[in-house]
């Protein structure tokens, strides 16, 4: 179930929209549930992902054999520098690794420049860019029960 956060009405996971209020919702994350949130900078998308996961982040090419788990494709990535198989990001409750995969345009954390294939921690709040396209970490610390991602 999650709670509303204005009248605190009990709705089923998955719900946009409280019935009683009619607030917003979508963004609450439900109770005894951890999540990882990536908001995209430029345009204020937000995806969220589950913990204890491997997700490899990139873009699709038109002949790509290889699909990545996180495809940034839409958000426009291709003009941003994203490469096909960019990173790999390991998600843990309060925590994550991020790795760059080789990437043509490079990978940075709060502005450092990541080396290829080495494992670099991630923390809530970080800002992750890959080429020139900027993500923004949400991640829970324990489990949650009110929203994630303060607008």
């Amino acid at each position: 179930m999650i709670k509303c956060p204005s009248c605190r009405h009990n709705e089923p996971n998955g719900t946009l929209f409280c019935s009683e209020c009619g607030a917003e919702i979508f963004n609450v994350i439900p109770e005894g549930v951890n999540e990882v949130v990536l908001e995209f900078l430029d345009t204020g998308k937000r995806l969220r992902l589950k913990e204890n996961r491997e997700y490899t982040i990139g873009r699709m090419g038109k002949t790509q054999a290889l699909i990545p788990d996180v495809d940034l494709s839409q958000y426009g990535a291709f003009q941003k520098g994203v490469s096909r198989l960019h990173a790999i990001m390991k998600t843990y409750t309060g925590k994550g690794t991020l790795v760059d995969l080789d990437s043509a345009n490079g990978t940075r954390i709060n502005g450092e420049q990541l080396t290829a294939y080495v494992e670099t921690p991630l923390k809530n709040g970080d800002t992750i860019t890959l080429g020139s396209f900027k993500i923004l970490l949400h991640i829970s610390e324990a489990k949650v029960t009110a929203k994630l991602c303060q607008a």
